[in-house]
């Protein structure tokens, strides 16, 4: 039996897709590298070089991510941004949690001052925590259309 997809539900899932995208496209840069310092005149001189050192590992980030559990085609969608995500920054960790009770959960966190890095939400949800002042505005991280 083939499963069927309708159109609502085809636009949501990529529209959640695209979102989440755009989310995991504001993971933090890894810090710049200096450049290398001018030689010294002992140095230009010919004296013993010290051994080239490895650049420094991008530092080790991890991004909880809660979101409503909306059923295995959503969640695997959204797993596979992230898994993709991971691959071409290999210093981010992507934990994700489905849970059916998000709007519960989520209001217990941001009371409990440990929210997760990151949550999907509904528009009448954002409303209500909109004047709590615990969103970020994405302004800054996405680029303008002109």
């Amino acid at each position: 039996m083939t499963a069927t997809l309708s159109r609502r539900e085809f636009l949501r899932i990529a529209a959640l897709t695209g979102a989440g995208a755009a989310v995991a496209a504001c993971a933090p840069a890894a810090a710049p590298t200096q450049a290398p310092a001018e030689p010294t005149a002992a140095e230009q001189a010919g004296a013993e070089q010290p051994a080239e050192q490895a650049p420094a590992a991008a530092e080790a980030v991890e991004l909880n991510v809660l979101a409503e559990n909306w059923g295995e085609v959503y969640n695997a969608l959204m797993k596979v941004i992230g898994d993709e995500y991971m691959k071409e920054n290999p210093n981010v960790t992507v934990t994700w949690e489905f849970d059916p009770e998000w709007r519960t959960k989520l209001t217990t966190l941001l009371a409990a001052g440990t929210p997760p890095d990151l949550a999907f939400m509904r528009r009448d949800f954002l409303a209500s925590v909109a004047p709590k002042d615990v969103l970020l505005p994405l302004d800054d991280y996405l680029p303008r259309r002109t």
